[in-house]
């Protein structure tokens, strides 16, 4: 690797991540008439925003209506708005839910202008989800001019007098150092899926915007909270939509023993586990039983009674009939034969709810750093329904890209300004030269392995405090004995020093969280707590430490469960 190559680029707009947000946000930005840069890690069209059997039932084109997946009219903007705020039990912002309803009313004819017409398989996405859009929209922005800068990790936020001017990266095929200057920088990078073991996420999204922009001083939210689903593990990842079941089916750990009942309180079956569990995808404490299935899945594993990928196995042999026809068909497709054998399942990372608080255009707290997708908290809370985060892309990256180029335009260019990357650019030669025992493949997998365990779902004072420390003792070897070889160990380097950060400040929030909420679970704090935790909890960088607040983002919240338009809302 070369220490002494720097590449400068200037432009207008600068985003960072190529999937359905950043893509969306991109044209945007260059229909408006702006400079745009686009930079991506890997292929852009071939990464980011994708499907693994992910659920879309609450999307008719990714955002045209957002309606229930029950119902036979869809609700009026006002019933979509009022379920949107029910899910979120208190914590999505009134302000961006009316944003992203009635701007998924406008989207629909948005993409059709576009001649992109995104289908989901049945209505559950089961073969595409986000696929075609993102197709749609990457050729529309390379037909358009955006330079698409493919292969480059963007791995510092540069700030000046309070704003976000730019970005320093570098390229995945040589470990080259690039700097781009901009008058406003989007984030489209994705949430934490990779600091899991198990997801469902491309293997991009590794917290980088997170870090980068908690680096830089914007401000987070919400990023206790994760939609968390039960999955296949091997030999394709693929979610496991409960509600296609037809009961009764057999949980059974690596010993061959029926474990689910052992977990569930007195009087409680785990038929009546799997039966609510099945009105709502991904876990949720809404309800009274359901969470019983992926603690019961997660400990398990803990206690060593855990499948070889880590999982348990679910036993549908001789029930092909049970299965809904279309999900026995895509799991064929993807080598699973559920008639046939047992599947190898566990409880898996789908998306992050949390992420930068943002206004109605999706800007941070900084001036001209912009987040979008899972990068971005308010539009959902506790918990959202299937779909609202692919409408969202489309909805805040289409008003975040119009934004940035009206910014840009108010911006007198300037020359290229050199001293605005050295402490950057001293970090990313300082990983250069490390030379050390230990690989960044095998930390990040440690860390992954710890995180699934302890913080991933089922959560409590003493598995976030292991699960702390583990991520301390994984820096602390990081620091010493990193080994960095060649252009690909920098960027997984670069990868792990985001998902560390990202683990800290998920941890934190989940300490400061003592109560039961949504897809945050605390066996120690069983109940949900209205009086003291109707609020979000906040993260933000001040004096180089992580502080820790709280928020009211709608004071006025009330239980309303007959708003809840549906009863599969997942």
């Amino acid at each position: 690797m070369d220490f002494c190559k720097m590449q400068r680029i200037q432009t207008d707009v600068l985003v960072i991540g190529g999937g359905a947000a950043g893509a969306r946000a991109a044209l945007e930005a260059r229909l408006a008439g702006a400079r745009v840069t686009l930079a991506v890690k890997g292929r852009f069209g071939a990464v980011g925003t994708r499907g693994a059997g992910a659920s879309a039932t609450a999307l008719d084109g990714a955002g045209g209506v957002l309606f229930t997946g029950d119902a036979d009219v869809p609700p009026t903007p006002q019933q979509a708005y009022d379920e949107a705020m029910q899910l979120g039990l208190g914590l999505a912002d009134p302000k961006l839910v009316r944003v992203l309803v009635e701007g998924s009313l406008r989207n629909r004819s948005e993409l059709a202008a576009l001649n992109i017409y995104p289908r989901h398989g049945f209505g559950r996405g089961i073969n595409c989800h986000g696929v075609p859009l993102v197709v749609g929209l990457a050729g529309h922005v390379r037909s358009r001019g955006v330079d698409v800068r493919e292969g480059v990790m963007i791995t510092h936020l540069l700030t000046r007098d309070g704003e976000c001017v730019g970005a320093v990266g570098i390229t995945e095929a040589d470990g080259e150092t690039c700097t781009i200057q901009a008058a406003s920088v989007i984030l489209a990078t994705g949430g934490d899926g990779q600091a899991f073991k198990h997801n469902l996420d491309p293997a991009c999204v590794t917290a980088d915007g997170y870090a980068m922009g908690f680096d830089a001083g914007a401000e987070l939210m919400n990023l206790e909270f994760k939609q968390v689903f039960v999955m296949s593990v091997y030999p394709t990842r693929n979610i496991l939509h409960l509600w296609t079941w037809k009961h009764p089916v057999q949980l059974v750990n690596a010993r061959g023993e029926e474990f689910l009942s052992r977990y569930c309180p007195s009087g409680v079956t785990p038929e009546m586990v799997l039966e609510q569990h099945a009105q709502h995808d991904p876990a949720s404490t809404r309800d009274a039983y359901s969470r019983f299935l992926e603690a019961a899945i997660i400990g398990e594993v803990r206690a060593g009674n855990g499948t070889p990928h880590g999982g348990v196995w679910l036993d549908m042999r001789g029930q092909g009939h049970l299965l809904d026809p279309n999900v026995a068909e895509w799991l064929r497709y993807r080598g699973i034969f559920s008639n046939d054998e047992l599947i190898e399942m566990s409880v898996c990372h789908q998306c992050s709810n949390g992420g930068f608080r943002v206004d109605e255009n999706a800007q941070t707290t900084i001036p001209g750093l912009y987040a979008l997708g899972e990068c971005m908290a308010g539009a959902y809370g506790a918990d959202r329904r299937g779909g609202h985060m692919l409408a969202s892309t489309q909805v805040f990256g289409a008003r975040a890209g119009r934004d940035a180029a009206r910014r840009a335009r108010t911006i007198a260019r300037q020359t290229f300004d050199q001293q605005l990357t050295p402490d950057a650019a001293d970090e990313i030669a300082r990983l250069k030269e490390s030379r050390g025992t230990q690989s960044p493949q095998e930390l990040k997998r440690a860390l992954r392995e710890s995180n699934w365990r302890d913080l991933l779902f089922v959560r409590t004072a003493e598995g976030l405090a292991r699960g702390l420390s583990q991520a301390e003792q994984i820096r602390a070897e990081f620091t010493a004995h990193l080994r960095v070889e060649t252009p690909r160990d920098l960027v997984e380097a670069s990868e792990l020093q985001n998902l560390l950060t990202a683990t800290e400040m998920v941890a934190r929030a989940a300490q400061m969280r003592q109560e039961t909420r949504g897809a945050h679970y605390r066996p120690d704090f069983p109940t949900r707590n209205d009086t003291e935790w109707k609020k979000c909890i906040t993260l933000k960088k001040v004096n180089d430490t992580l502080r820790v607040d709280t928020v009211v983002v709608d004071p006025h919240w009330q239980d309303r469960a007959s708003n809840i338009m549906s009863s599969r809302w997942g």
